[in-house]
């Protein structure tokens, strides 16, 4: 396939991979195990049991070496701290092998991304997506029953803004629902469903939490020449909804209704 194909509709990017797995099955690549609890014996963990990623770092490189010089963006699924380091340290050395600059290569989920290795990756040019509604449903498990004081730092929003990233926020359908609004209040707020605060994180700004779902996507996806914002010359894509976006509480956000979408211009009111 060529680099250029589709339109603002469709297209193809970039490659994606999956360096580790899930933390829900005992598959993500970390430097510590996970907890002995109940639910982790359920999952057939014998004590003390650690995760490891699906592929080398040379692995990783040698699959990116196929696409990265033409030019496509390579996507990595990745939670544990040492998925990550893998996973940057082929990023800095594909980097280097094909002389890159723009490349937007990605990290997905960074459940356990610590804030150095987010600043790493922004000096490497690298960008983030952060699965942030997993602290909504699973708050409590990452902490209680996996992780322990490590899951109150998970998916650490907060850190990747800090650290200059133009970071976006998404869901896996499978997993949760796919509620952008929920996405970002719970960045803000980092408070599971049972109203625990996982505080070994940092929320972000509201300005913050809507680029995460309008302009950083557009511009992590190499669109943002035609979407992303409400300006001259892009696609008038946007939603209606039933609070101020910039002002309403977290709360209110997360709960909000669609009255109205547009795409392209073209108005939808069906769904009210």
């Amino acid at each position: 396939m060529p680099l250029e194909n589709g339109d603002a509709w469709y297209r193809q990017v970039g490659i994606k991979i999956w360096s580790d797995g899930s933390p829900w099955v005992g598959n993500i690549a970390t430097s510590f195990p996970y907890l002995d609890t109940a639910a982790t014996r359920a999952l057939g963990f014998e004590p003390g049991h650690v995760g490891h990623a699906n592929y080398t770092t040379e692995q990783l490189i040698e699959i990116g070496s196929q696409y990265a010089g033409e030019g496509w963006q390579f996507a990595c699924h990745a939670h544990g701290d040492v998925a990550i380091d893998s996973t940057l340290d082929a990023y800095e050395a594909l980097i280097e092998k094909f002389d890159l600059t723009d490349h937007r290569f990605r990290l997905e989920h960074c459940g356990l991304m610590t804030p150095a290795q987010f600043e790493r990756a922004a000096r490497l040019g690298a960008t983030v997506s952060l699965f942030v509604d997993h602290i909504t449903y699973w708050g409590d498990v990452l902490v209680d029953d996996l992780f322990g004081e490590r899951g109150l730092a998970y998916a650490d929003a907060g850190a990747a803004f800090a650290a200059g990233h133009r970071a976006t926020f998404h869901n896996d359908g499978t997993v949760t629902p796919c509620e952008p609004l929920r996405n970002m209040a719970v960045a803000e707020t980092r408070t599971s469903r049972t109203g625990r605060h996982l505080g070994g994180g940092t929320g972000v700004s509201r300005c913050d939490s809507l680029r995460a779902h309008t302009s950083n996507a557009a511009w992590q996806l190499r669109s943002e020449h035609e979407i992303g914002a409400l300006s001259p010359g892009l696609c008038a894509d946007f939603a209606v909804i039933d609070v101020d976006p910039r002002t309403a509480a977290p709360e209110a956000l997360a709960e909000a209704r669609v009255l109205a979408t547009a795409v392209d211009g073209e108005l939808d009111t069906s769904s009210v």
